[in-house]
């Protein structure tokens, strides 16, 4: 596995800093998205044993307080994604932290979200309004 997250450069944490100084620390939040973003351009489609090991992985060494797990798309655009669904069950009922999210994309998605009671989303936004239709 290690291999293959060199491989790939897999572990892509973002950081997103709260400029808000809480007794003299920054108050810093990791939020990775190295199962959506950092899988969705590869061309070879991961197996779901192959996620779920570097979903433990991400847990284990990274430790981010949020993980974007994948997305609610057709699986005709993006195949590596065919599996989010059953990756969020998997990640919500293995661990109590850290917050776990799914990329929505869409109207159609949200509704998938909500029969699947997913409770932590990311938006797809742009300032674009003819990307935003593409969507």
């Amino acid at each position: 596995m290690a291999r293959l997250l060199r491989q790939h450069n897999l572990i892509n944490i973002n950081i997103n800093i709260n400029t808000s100084i809480i007794y003299g620390l920054m108050n810093i939040k990791y939020f990775d998205v190295t199962l959506r973003d950092g899988l969705q351009s590869i061309s070879n489609c991961y197996s779901f044993e192959e996620k779920k090991s570097l979903l433990n992985t991400i847990v284990s060494k990274a430790n981010p307080d949020s993980i974007e797990i994948g997305s609610i798309v057709s699986p005709k655009i993006l195949p590596q994604m065919s599996d989010s669904l059953k990756l969020y069950k998997y990640a919500i009922e293995k661990y109590n932290c850290p917050k776990f999210y799914m990329l929505i994309p869409n109207e159609n998605a949200m509704k998938i979200a909500d029969i699947h009671k997913i409770n932590n989303i990311s938006l797809v936004t742009s300032i674009s309004d003819a990307f935003q239709k593409k969507m």
